[in-house]
């Protein structure tokens, strides 16, 4: 199986997956930015978050595309099809939304 090793200041995680897809993104948005490695199941109803923060000025930040022989657990997973789940998710994304509009004055 092929998968990355993304390492963030000498911190190093594994993650990938048989059958879908993995990615590795790094964002700024708001001055503030954040790397993000996630996978996605074939059938888009498994999500697999192998890491996901804050990258401060000076980080230092590499990926390695590889052969993995095991097959790493990630800390966080999403099912998609947990309908509980979905609405937590959904409900802590409004309250997220909410926040950032009163914060632009725009609520």
């Amino acid at each position: 199986m092929k998968g990355f090793i993304l390492t963030h200041n000498n911190h190093q995680i594994s993650g990938g997956i048989e059958k879908g897809t993995t990615g590795v993104t790094i964002s700024l948005k708001n001055q503030i930015c954040e790397v993000s490695f996630n996978s996605l199941d074939s059938d888009g109803m498994q999500a697999y978050v192998w890491h996901s923060s804050e990258v401060a000025p000076g980080d230092e930040l590499s990926v390695q595309f590889v052969e993995m022989t095991d097959v790493p657990v990630p800390p966080e997973k999403i099912d998609y099809s947990d309908t509980v789940m979905l609405a937590k998710l959904e409900l802590e994304t409004y309250h997220r939304l909410k926040a950032e509009l009163n914060s632009e004055g725009l609520l």
